[in-house]
């Protein structure tokens, strides 16, 4: 059974060529300019160099533990038909540290902010959420 594509020349294909179109990459929403850093890739040159800053620190002896990308799985309670609270949660989300590591024994968590515009209404319920659950104060940079 034949495809067809055993009648297609050398010049056909330079000919359809010539008409493709090349549709420029399409900004990013916040303008961010993704980095990679040897097998590792940033979501902005921002993030990128708080990471160095952060392996520079973490060599020194200043912070231990460091990590990238961390998930924090997000619960909210459930009410009762009487409008209590009761044992249940439910996971509404899941949020990611762009870093976590510890600084003088305490556990620190850091999200690399590039402007005003970054700080959705989501993020900040994700961060309040996260803060009235595991009582975790994020470090925005």
């Amino acid at each position: 059974m034949s495809r067809g594509w055993e009648h297609v020349t050398p010049t056909d294909i330079a000919r359809l060529q010539q008409r493709a179109v090349v549709v420029p990459k399409k900004p990013t929403k916040y303008r961010n300019q993704v980095t990679i850093i040897g097998d590792k890739r940033f979501d902005s040159k921002k993030e990128a160099e708080q990471w160095l800053i952060l392996q520079t620190r973490e060599r020194a002896g200043e912070i231990t533990g460091l990590k990238r990308q961390v998930p924090y799985a997000l619960f909210v309670g459930v009410l009762a038909p009487d409008g209590t609270f009761t044992e249940t949660h439910v996971q509404v989300g899941i949020w990611h540290a762009d870093f976590d590591f510890f600084e003088n024994g305490l556990h620190v968590v850091v999200d690399v902010k590039g402007g005003r515009a970054t700080r959705t209404a989501v993020y900040q319920l994700k961060k309040k959420i996260l803060a009235a659950q595991r009582g975790i104060v994020i470090r925005e940079v």
